[in-house]
């Protein structure tokens, strides 16, 4: 059972890929996928009915969220220009290969 626990948590706590949890825990890539899916199954059943399972956006949360402070924020996804470098290994790097702005 320590092992299986040990196991599942390992998984979703890295998300390694199916190839690599297998070859760590000594199993094939199909016997991987079916003892995560199978395992998963079971510790969500277990921290439901312990009243341990994760909050998901339900009322609960939802309230919770409305009780934060609000914060204002911002993504700044636009484009700098930067000065052209003078040497031709410094514009190789920097070219990013868009045409010339428009004025």
């Amino acid at each position: 059972m320590a092992d299986r626990l040990l196991f599942i948590l390992f998984y979703l706590k890295t998300y390694p890929l199916q190839e690599v949890i297998a070859h760590l825990f000594g199993m094939s890539q199909p016997q991987a996928n079916f003892t995560i899916h199978r395992l998963s199954r079971v510790l969500n059943k277990t921290l439901d009915a312990r009243g341990h399972k994760p909050a998901r956006l339900t009322e609960e949360m939802l309230s919770r969220l409305e009780q934060e402070t609000r914060q204002d924020l911002g993504i700044d996804g636009t484009e700098r220009r930067i000065n052209r470098p003078v040497n031709d290994l410094g514009q190789r790097i920097h070219y990013s290969g868009k045409k010339n702005a428009t004025p």
